[in-house]
């Protein structure tokens, strides 16, 4: 399961990612004087057609396009790994705002497969809530969280998970799934990253054969 959150990196709260920083990491002094003074003092506004609107003060979100920014959201969302010791049988893996959990099981009895759909419901209610995302203002995007089954096609054709409940949200299978610039699919042959990649290539040698004229 890919779990995908709603603007990650505009909800982390200051305050907040501070006191994580002191009392989880055991950083304070000048160091956190600095970083705190790094995030105050940040504003916004929109401008269109020439008009402006007033300047808002931000008290959330960290620096994007910074070498920082997904180092103090990792920071900021330390605390949901955590949670990982409870469920023995899930494995999470996890880069900046991309939060993946899998599941090993056989698919040898239906038993098993809606026991790991259940391990993988629970592990998310977990998550999503009673704990850690509402305490740090996460939400849970569900039109792009996504649910992926690996396996043999002999494997593939023992199972039928279908959906799976995350919170209040219903997500469906998908046959294919991106991960981190790669595609998936369900058979992991890896059919769905190179019919992506020859299309891209494709329609770039296509550009360039527009333009070479003028070269």
């Amino acid at each position: 399961m890919f779990l995908d959150f709603t603007a990650v990196f505009d909800t982390v709260n200051h305050s907040m990612l501070l006191r994580v920083v002191r009392y989880r990491f055991g950083v304070g002094g000048t160091v956190l004087a600095w970083l705190g003074l790094y995030l105050s003092g940040r504003s916004q506004r929109i401008i269109v057609d020439g008009i402006r609107s007033r300047t808002y003060q931000l008290n959330s979100g960290v620096p994007q396009d910074s070498s920082l920014g997904p180092l103090l959201f990792n920071i900021y969302v330390s605390g949901l790994l955590d949670i990982v010791s409870n469920h023995a049988h899930v494995a999470v893996h996890a880069y900046a705002d991309d939060f993946q959990v899998y599941l090993s099981s056989s698919p040898s009895s239906s038993a098993n497969v809606e026991q790991a759909v259940q391990v993988i419901q629970d592990f998310a209610a977990d998550i999503i809530v009673k704990s850690m995302v509402r305490q740090h203002s996460l939400k849970l995007n569900d039109g792009t969280t996504e649910l992926l089954a690996l396996g043999t096609r002999q494997q593939l054709s023992k199972i039928n998970i279908r959906r799976l409940r995350v919170g209040d949200a219903i997500i469906a299978a998908s046959t294919s799934v991106q991960n981190l610039g790669s595609y998936f699919d369900k058979d992991f042959i890896m059919a769905t990253h190179v019919t992506k990649t020859c299309s891209a290539a494709f329609f770039h040698l296509h550009n360039i054969r527009q333009i070479r004229k003028f070269l």
